[in-house]
């Protein structure tokens, strides 16, 4: 009997180390791939959130040439210095947030083409500008510049390429946005499949293992107590004859004898009569 649960044992302890060992490596894979995507998904994220600061600078740099376009407006139509004042600050920002704005995109070609061309653009009505008010404040003729139209044909191309380009970033927004979105959903459908599908997996042959082991251990357990049995049954007989010696010891007449050997076999076996 040493054999078999010596092969039981050692199957038992390979089985306990299988069911510990591969579920922690697993978890461990499992933790690993769980990682990489978080940082997938917080790359994916950072994408959005660099196309929302692309699309905020550039609603800045249109409000600025706005504000530029309206000061101006102002002091031609009043003469007042105080509507200028607008003007100035956009006009100290402007060329700087477009630089900034660019190297934002720096990854997109034909958008950083695109600034360069609005800060072309903006520079020109700058100069149209500055013109234009040196010559109010000189009390010179300006009213020929603005009715050409030249400074408002500069400012619409601003205008039309600002808003092209707010609209290729609106593009990507929404396209990183969708891309996030479907990532997110897959992934985590994948990751619960996995780990679902590999518990599954663990549960179902470490419960056949073990239940394999449980069947051996049953007919070990039943093999041992018919052993018990039968070794009773011997100790009882032994123990049965070495008594019925001690009742035939000694010289006794043959009634006697009958009578002390039945007496004795009556009790042992517990029967009524003998």
């Amino acid at each position: 009997m040493t054999g078999p649960a010596s092969i039981d044992q050692d199957n038992f302890k390979k089985i306990l180390s299988r069911n510990i060992s591969l579920p922690l490596s697993i978890g461990a894979l499992s933790a690993g791939l769980f990682v990489g995507l978080i940082l997938y998904l917080l790359s994916t994220l950072s994408w959005v959130d660099h196309t929302q600061r692309v699309i905020s600078n550039a609603n800045e740099i249109a409000k600025l040439t706005s504000d530029m376009e309206t000061g101006m407006r102002g002091f031609l139509i009043t003469g007042d210095e105080s509507f200028l004042q607008p003007y100035e600050i956009a006009r100290s920002r402007i060329q700087r947030d477009i630089s900034a704005l660019s190297e934002l995109v720096n990854d997109n070609r034909p958008q950083v083409e695109r600034m360069k061309r609005i800060g072309g653009l903006q520079l020109q009505w700058t100069n149209f500008a500055q013109e234009t008010i040196q010559a109010k404040r000189d009390k010179r003729a300006y009213e020929e510049a603005i009715r050409d139209g030249r400074g408002k044909s500069v400012t619409d191309e601003i205008r039309r390429e600002t808003t092209a380009f707010i609209a290729v970033e609106q593009g990507l927004l929404a396209e990183r946005t969708a891309n996030a979105r479907s990532t997110t959903l897959w992934s985590v459908v994948a990751y619960l499949v996995f780990t679902l599908a590999v518990s599954g997996l663990l549960a179902f042959f470490g419960r056949r293992e073990l239940m394999g082991l449980s069947v051996t251990y049953a007919g070990v357990l039943q093999k041992q107590a018919k052993d018990a049995m039968l070794l009773e049954e011997l100790d009882w007989l032994r123990t049965g004859q070495t008594q019925l010696a001690e009742h035939m010891i000694g010289q006794q007449v043959l009634g006697t004898l009958g009578r002390s050997v039945l007496g004795f076999l009556a009790q042992y076996l517990k029967v009524d009569v003998a």
